[in-house]
């Protein structure tokens, strides 16, 4: 795929602005490994494998395109749909829901690191901000490098969970607590309902109103 996508980018080139996404899929079940590439995989395990095989396929990418005439004026995002699932304390992994963002064009931006949390929907807002000084963007999402968000939250099935600076819920994650402080920490608890909920429920708004921004 990204062999396949160097050919077409240097095909459309054209000096003109261009927007291309491309999925991975590679460590997911069947697993097809190729056997006619340079890449030998370190781990024994098959899924492993795929993993290396991505990460891989990923750096060759990189390397071939630093090679072309677009490169010092693209802008590379690198972003996860979730993260491993593994066991957890808590009712939800927060280790599944915890994913990169990697902004990569080193000819426009200064090696730097963001620990902020973040959703998925605030992408947009800040590649808008970084290409565009004045623009608005009339969405749910933030641009993470002129604002901070108070909570995040994420959901699965019937189970909706807000984060804020060290909690999950009411439980001290980062210090790996179990204990529930949703009592002792009433007010948090509720400000960070409604944060989750008035999100969800204008979302929910917008689609039955079919609204095309949020204002």
């Amino acid at each position: 795929m990204f062999e396949k996508a160097i050919q077409e980018l240097n095909s459309i080139d054209n000096g003109k602005p261009f927007f291309v996404c491309l999925m991975t899929a590679s460590d997911h079940n069947p697993y097809v490994l190729p056997d006619d590439i340079p890449f030998v995989p370190k781990s024994s395990e098959m899924s492993r494998k795929m993993i290396e095989y991505a990460d891989w396929s990923i750096g060759k990418f990189v390397s071939e395109a630093k090679g072309c005439k677009w490169f010092d004026n693209t802008l590379f995002i690198f972003v996860a749909d979730h993260g491993a699932s593994g066991s957890s304390i808590y009712e939800m992994s927060l280790q599944y829901h915890h994913i990169p963002l990697i902004f990569y064009a080193p000819s426009q931006i200064e090696p730097q690191e963001n620990e902020q949390f973040a959703l998925q929907i605030d992408l947009g807002p800040t590649v808008l901000g970084m290409l565009f000084s004045d623009v608005q963007s009339n969405n749910l999402g933030i641009d993470l490098q002129r604002k901070k968000r108070k909570y995040a939250f994420f959901s699965c099935d019937v189970l909706i969970h807000r984060i804020s600076d060290g909690h999950e819920g009411l439980y001290l994650y980062n210090r790996q607590d179990t204990c529930n402080y949703i009592t002792e920490e009433a007010n948090k608890a509720d400000s960070m309902r409604n944060y989750a909920f008035s999100m969800i429920q204008h979302s929910f708004n917008m689609l039955k109103n079919k609204a095309t921004s949020c204002k």
